[in-house]
């Protein structure tokens, strides 16, 4: 049985110290967690999506939890007279990336992080009346024991 702590919030935390701010193109980019508050958004910003816990026996040292969590990296621009890039959100998914390299977690939270595997699987393109919106989702495997 795995009595180590579960990840969620200590992920959540070290992820918004790392990435919150974080200046990319002269611009800071704000982080949210699971959606942005009122009623405009941001032009840049990060959300931090689902979380997901697996837990395993990690050979004779005990337990060990496996973490997914989801980074959504989003850019909007007027739809009006522009055709839409996504080289902007393709700048801060690899400071996230870049972020990630040297991510740290609270020394409270007892969890000692020994590898983060990355994944991006894809990107989206989601044009609307008035807004071309580029989204490029990072998914951060966390290892913990």
């Amino acid at each position: 049985m795995n009595t180590l702590n579960l990840p969620n919030q200590y992920v959540l935390q070290a992820l918004y110290n790392a990435l919150n701010n974080q200046v990319v193109d002269g611009d800071a980019i704000p982080v949210y967690d699971s959606v942005v508050p009122g009623d405009e958004l941001p032009t840049k910003y990060i959300l931090l999506g689902s979380q997901a816990n697996d837990s395993t026996e990690y050979s004779f040292l005990g337990y060990a939890w496996s973490h997914t969590v989801s980074i959504e990296c989003y850019t909007r621009t007027p739809a009006i007279g522009n055709p839409g890039s996504r080289v902007a959100c393709s700048k801060i998914a690899n400071m996230v990336v870049q972020q990630l390299a040297n991510l740290t977690i609270d020394a409270g939270a007892n969890l000692r992080l020994h590898r983060i595997t990355i994944t991006q699987p894809g990107d989206a393109f989601i044009p609307d009346n008035n807004y071309q919106i580029s989204q490029i989702a990072i998914l951060a495997v966390l290892e913990f024991n």
